[in-house]
């Protein structure tokens, strides 16, 4: 697989304070490893230790290409960047398998603490698929919670499914003046093929966008 300076990537933190995704591109590549633009949250550069392992999703526009890497090199500049080393096995993810990190509005319609029914309230995604979604929330759900919510995506196209909590998590790092300090993985429940179509085109055009940068 050949990456390209200016390609779009996701890179992975898996563990501590800045767990998370983040956008970035590559500044450079070679064959064994990419120079990558530091991630930033908040405007601010998320500090990197040499030796950490992380996840790397290189998007192109006919597929997302996954693997881990490890920190080899770090540039602290205004223009920051570092290396990650690349191995030889690269995984390579269809577009339909794709999961997109983004913020988008969640309506809960309603679920159940201890058998009574509680009334719906707002709270937002941090990932979607066609098979899922992840959003944020302001307690823990006990796995295999069963919810019914609505996806609002950005072209006000309002997509409701139940769905069954599969992970739970507390936030790395919750908005400011937020209540929503968890997350929970949930997978959509017998949801139609025109509903999943309709996440796949978002998705799709999402990742278009980003490819060529104009988002």
């Amino acid at each position: 697989m050949s990456f390209q300076i200016g390609d779009y990537v996701e890179i992975e933190i898996l563990e501590g304070y800045f767990r998370g995704e983040y956008p970035s591109h590559i500044v450079h590549a070679l064959d064994t490893k990419l120079e990558l633009e530091a991630p930033r949250l908040a405007g601010s550069i998320i500090p990197l230790k040499l030796g950490l392992m992380v996840i790397i999703h290189v998007c192109k526009e006919e597929a997302r290409y996954v693997f881990s890497g490890r920190v080899v090199d770090i540039v602290e500049s205004e223009a920051a960047h570092f290396t990650v080393t690349i191995p030889d096995n690269i995984d390579r993810r269809e577009r339909s398998d794709v999961r997109l990190a983004i913020r988008i509005p969640i309506e809960l319609l309603y679920f159940y603490r201890e058998g009574i029914p509680v009334a719906s309230y707002s709270t937002y995604a941090v990932d979607i698929s066609a098979g899922g979604i992840q959003i944020e929330v302001p307690e823990e759900y006990p796995l295999h919670t069963k919810l019914k919510l609505s996806v609002i995506l950005p072209d006000n196209e309002e997509i409701m499914s139940f769905a069954d909590v599969v992970r739970v998590g507390r936030s790395a790092h919750p908005e400011p003046g937020s209540q929503n300090h968890f997350w929970v993985s949930l997978r959509f429940l017998n949801m139609s093929d025109n509903k999943k179509k309709k996440i796949l085109k978002f998705i799709y055009k999402q990742q278009e966008l980003r490819v060529k940068g104009l988002i």
